[in-house]
């Protein structure tokens, strides 16, 4: 019989042996939050999930937390839709930060798939995961919040980081929102500040995506009533600069309203 015990142990260890890549599941995103994860042995598969209304703008950024030496890890993130299929554009990875950009095609819950994709598929490392859906405000843990027309809203973005900011206009209000990267000195960071900004649908505004070295805006005047949402991130070539900006907005019927501490007013 001990034998006989000793036989089934190892026939399921050696059938672990076979299986695909194990995954292990670390739970729902927040919109804005920062999670936190490790790829802790070789082949392994961190899976999160989301939920998405159709329609909306999805983004998913993964950023690797630097390890010295480095540990050999390549953020690689594949999102799912509803059906477990990969959507438009949705496997990507990077020696350091990955981006996924989409637009739901069902409402649902969305799955997100962590794992390295350096040569050998064995990197180890750890990683900050981040989601931003428009329309949808940020809901815990960064950056973020309502603007107000006429303030300077300061932010950081550190590697891979998401923050998302909200604003309201009426129907046919022109608004302008301009971001500028606050300068800590020699050597640059390497933040290119990079806005997106979406209407009450979810859908990018015209012109609603644009990045620069160190200032850039987006003008546009909002086709529906409602709350846009407008998320910031580097543009830079691997997405992986970091920096500080300050956000600012100004809307037709607001320019003359102008918080405490900036020039302008009637």
């Amino acid at each position: 019989m001990r034998f006989a015990r000793v036989v089934r142990a190892l026939a399921a260890v050696s059938a672990l042996a076979l299986l695909p890549t194990l995954a292990f599941a670390q739970g729902a995103m927040t919109n804005g939050a920062n999670h936190a994860g490790t790829i802790g042995g070789p082949g392994e598969v961190d899976v999160w999930t989301f939920s998405a209304t159709q329609g909306e703008a999805i983004i998913v950024r993964i950023g690797e937390v630097v390890r010295i030496p480095d540990s050999g890890f390549n953020p690689w993130i594949r999102v799912l839709d509803t059906g477990g299929n990969l959507v438009f554009g949705g496997s990507q990875s990077n020696s350091l930060v990955a981006e996924v950009s989409t637009t739901a095609a069902l409402t649902g819950t969305y799955t997100v798939e962590v794992r390295s994709n350096d040569a050998g598929l064995d990197g180890e490392g750890d990683y900050v995961l981040r989601l931003a859906r428009a329309p949808e405000g940020q809901t815990a843990g960064d950056e973020g919040g309502q603007l107000v027309s006429g303030a300077a809203h300061p932010g950081v973005i550190d590697i891979g980081d998401l923050d998302i900011w909200t604003f309201t206009a009426a129907q046919n209000d022109t608004f302008i929102v301009r971001i500028g990267e606050d300068l800590p000195g020699a050597p640059d960071p390497g933040f290119n500040p990079w806005i997106r900004v979406f209407d009450t649908q979810g859908s990018l505004v015209f012109g609603g995506s644009q990045s620069n070295t160190l200032v850039t805006e987006v003008s546009g005047t909002a086709s529906l009533g409602g709350t846009y949402t407008v998320v910031v991130t580097t543009g830079d070539a691997n997405y992986d600069g970091t920096g500080a900006y300050d956000l600012r907005l100004a809307t037709a019927r607001d320019m003359t309203s102008v918080p405490g501490g900036d020039e302008g007013g009637e």
